[in-house]
């Protein structure tokens, strides 16, 4: 009696599931205005930085390993849509990371025109600012189901400072006890196309996943990006949510400079928890 009880239950949840969402649907469903996720980003981050002298290559520096900025650091998130229609929209996020650290150098370094020889000791920060825009256009929304293209850019804001000293040489400075400063900033959008998906599997608790993705050389600037997150919602009324999701960033980047060129490489990954608002 019970075997035969067991599929029945089973046959009735898998009918029922989709009635279930499509009931949720008609209350809230995927055709909301707006939505705004505010929340913390746990971030574990592998950075390198070279910045060129005219001329003259300058030195890959790990950031984490050569300067010993934390390789692990929460920062703040927030992520949002604007819908138009039911099919387009209008996508924006920002995130910062600000990360300081002091360390004697194991190794010489060149940056700019700048020699940190190694023994000496290197203050040095990190910020970085990460604005997206992006148009998204749905080739399906059931309001349970939900597939989109985008297309726009992420645009990263990054200024990084150095301060030896100890065996410094260049621009002006050199010999031991010398105090050399460098600074920087370089501001880089990066367009890219995507697509995403969410499909609602109960009431109120949808599954949703999104990749970006660019590799191109335009005026001065060439590299390539690979961003993609995937994770849960869960609403606890109309308008109010949490969620989690795991996102991971790859970007290499490279502007041609007169001053000399500066190339990046970021990535950063791990779990991003945030509330939503919905209207």
């Amino acid at each position: 009696m019970r075997r035969s009880a067991c599929p029945a239950f089973l046959a009735m949840l898998f009918a029922a599931s989709p009635a279930l969402a499509q009931s949720y649907a008609q209350v809230k469903g995927m055709d909301e205005r707006l939505r705004i996720d505010f929340g913390g980003f746990s971030q574990r981050l592998d950075t390198s930085l070279r910045i060129d002298a005219p001329g003259a290559p300058g030195s890959e520096v790990k950031l984490e390993d050569d300067l010993g900025l934390d390789s692990r650091k929460t920062s703040f998130r927030l992520d949002g849509y604007w819908r138009f229609g039911r099919r387009g929209r209008v996508e924006f996020g920002y995130q910062t990371v600000r990360r300081a650290g002091q360390r004697a150098l194991e190794r010489r370094i060149e940056v700019g025109d700048t020699v940190y020889d190694a023994g000496a000791s290197v203050s040095s920060s990190s910020r970085v600012d990460v604005a997206e825009l992006y148009y998204s256009w749905s080739l399906l929304n059931t309001g349970e189901a939900e597939l989109a293209f985008l297309l726009g850019a992420s645009t990263f804001v990054n200024k990084w400072s150095f301060e030896g000293t100890g065996l410094v040489r260049g621009g002006g400075a050199g010999g031991a006890g010398s105090l050399r400063r460098e600074e920087t900033d370089l501001t880089v959008p990066v367009p890219a196309v995507g697509a995403s998906f969410r499909y609602t599997l109960l009431p109120g608790f949808m599954a949703h996943g999104r990749v970006k993705w660019m590799k191109a050389t335009i005026d001065a600037y060439s590299g390539r990006m690979l961003d993609w997150r995937a994770g849960l919602d869960y609403y606890l009324s109309k308008s109010l949510g949490i969620g989690a999701v795991w996102s991971s960033t790859d970007v290499d980047l490279e502007k041609e400079r007169d001053e000399g060129n500066v190339a990046f490489h970021y990535r950063y990954k791990g779990p991003i928890g945030y509330v939503s608002l919905a209207f």
